[in-house]
């Protein structure tokens, strides 16, 4: 198996040797600057800056894995490659001189039987979910803490920025973003895409305008289209919720959905949608103020209460609409389910206020609910607990792991990695 040249690129690019390399003749010679990459006419390498014999010259780099290459590939008789200050391998195999016939120092990156060995338990199982799950717990605690934390930033910078849009796309509506934010993250992840529906063709000042919870219910079902097809017997709830809503649509000129695009496989029974929208009627009618509901309470213990609005008898009698199901014993969304809309819903809306508001106290409090919040359970996390033997610590920690695994792992874009360059300099430490 071969160490591919583009790896020794990633390596001396980020610094991941060290930055000072003895030559054969035992003079010494330091990286100031490793310079930039991706140069397709000439070295591999340009504004490359070093001290050597005293001096500092500033040029070029050209990176191969054995020093012969520089011939194999005739660099010595192009122009191109005369002003090369550094020639940089794996191994040092024979010396090298530019078209004018002046010799190139070069540096040997590292050893080639540890990167060998790094490179073969990464590629030797190209089928596994992480392929550096070998590694990762060799990074100093602190190190790993900190570089997953600003994953999870980022993966948080990502979730505001679509807040803000929907903000734009409201009218700077608080309310309605809110609305919207919330309805979202109510479709647990199944039914993401009719609740957005929903939540774009009902709008929050028709719910605000509603007197009473079943008509919160009759608007959200009717528009969800749960209650069409035939009228049925005066003692079901659904006769009273189609009334209602065959007056709620003619007043605001509502359309339905097919009823047969809500999931309930695989959805666990107490998340079906006709749950789900129980559970988001009673939210919204409880907390007339979504932005205060959102940015008012002050750590998980108090999210978690503002969360559990229980649903009205008619919301339960009504719980399983589509699929004629057995009501389900909880109908108020669990602990696992709040701490989902906390990440989901709680955090980056906070963060998003802190900005329109340039306060960052709600900012500050976003960071410390997803450190009080409960790690996160599901396959990517499960994957780092098995694999890579991580404790995941808080919600803040799991972010980061599925920012991580999403945008790199799964795309095998290891040399835009974070981790990656942490285990090399892991590595560095260690020969040195």
């Amino acid at each position: 198996m071969k160490i591919p040249e583009y790896f020794l690129h990633y390596l001396w690019e980020h610094r991941l040797c060290g930055s000072q390399f003895e030559l054969e003749d035992g003079s010494w010679c330091r990286i100031i600057d490793p310079g930039k990459g991706g140069n397709r006419d000439g070295p591999d390498f340009e504004g490359v800056e070093i001290e050597f014999n005293g001096r500092r010259w500033l040029g070029f780099a050209e990176i191969h894995i054995k020093s012969s290459d520089w011939y194999r590939h005739f660099h010595h008789i192009d122009t191109l490659y005369e002003k090369t200050i550094l020639h940089i391998v794996l191994e040092n195999d024979r010396p090298v001189k530019n078209n004018a016939g002046l010799a190139i120092p070069t540096i040997v990156l590292c050893e080639a039987d540890d990167l060998f060995r790094l490179w073969s338990s990464i590629q030797l199982a190209p089928k596994a979910p992480l392929l550096c799950h070998q590694h990762i717990g060799n990074i100093e605690p602190n190190i790993l803490q900190d570089t997953i934390t600003e994953l999870a930033k980022v993966r948080l910078n990502r979730n505001v920025e679509k807040i803000e849009s929907v903000f734009c796309e409201s009218g700077n509506d608080l309310n309605e973003t809110a609305w919207r934010i919330i309805a979202r993250a109510y479709g647990i992840s199944h039914n993401v895409a009719p609740m957005e529906w929903l939540a774009r063709n009902v709008k929050w000042k028709q719910i605000a305008g509603l007197s009473s919870l079943f008509e919160v219910e009759a608007l959200l079902f009717g528009v969800a289209g749960m209650l069409n097809g035939q009228k049925e017997s005066i003692h079901s709830g659904k006769v009273f919720l189609q009334t209602e809503y065959f007056h709620l649509k003619n007043k605001f000129r509502l359309f339905e959905i097919e009823a047969d695009i809500w999931k309930h496989s695989p959805v666990r029974p107490s998340s079906f949608p006709e749950i789900r929208l129980s559970q988001l009627a009673a939210l919204v009618f409880h907390h007339r103020s979504l932005p205060g509901f959102l940015t008012q309470s002050a750590n998980v213990r108090e999210y978690v209460k503002a969360f559990q609005i229980p649903v009205s008898e008619n919301g339960e009698s009504n719980s399983c609409l589509i699929t004629k199901s057995p009501t389900p014993k909880r109908l108020y969304p669990g602990k696992e389910s709040i701490n989902t809309f906390i990440i989901n819903i709680v955090v980056p809306f906070l963060i998003f206020y802190s900005r329109i508001t340039l306060n960052a106290e709600y900012s500050e409090k976003a960071i410390r609910l997803l450190e009080e919040t409960d790690a996160e359970k599901n396959k990517i996390i499960n994957t780092f607990v098995l694999e890579a033997k991580l404790n995941t610590k808080n919600a803040l920690f799991t972010q980061g792991l599925t920012e991580l695994y999403k945008n790199s792992c799964l795309q095998r874009k290891c040399m835009d990695c974070p981790i990656l360059s942490e285990i090399m300099n892991t590595k560095n430490h260690e020969r040195t």
